[in-house]
């Protein structure tokens, strides 16, 4: 039995739709996740055309966003995966 970890396979993201839904409260953290989540999206080979960025208020709207992105319009899917990100702050910590 080893016990290193198993080696990364590439993955290319080029054939796949992604949509991500992001809070717009807390706007300092998840805007940097936003940013990194894209990057690494974008490293991977997924197309800008086939990314979908949805804001919402906050992260009572996110489950309803996501839905909603994972519905078939048009006969064409919006995206296969949908990617969810919220930061919640702690009472009375900045």
């Amino acid at each position: 039995m080893s016990l290193s970890s198993p080696a990364l396979a590439p993955i290319s993201a080029a054939p796949f739709r992604v949509g991500i839904v992001a809070a717009s409260y807390n706007e300092r953290l998840v805007g940097a996740l936003l940013a990194q989540a894209v990057a690494t999206l974008e490293r991977a080979g997924l197309r800008k055309t086939h990314l979908t960025v949805i804001r919402v208020p906050g992260s009572t709207e996110i489950p309803v966003a996501a839905q909603w992105l994972g519905r078939i319009e048009r006969g064409a899917e919006f995206a296969r995966a949908a990617v969810a990100m919220a930061a919640l702050k702690k009472k009375g910590r900045a």
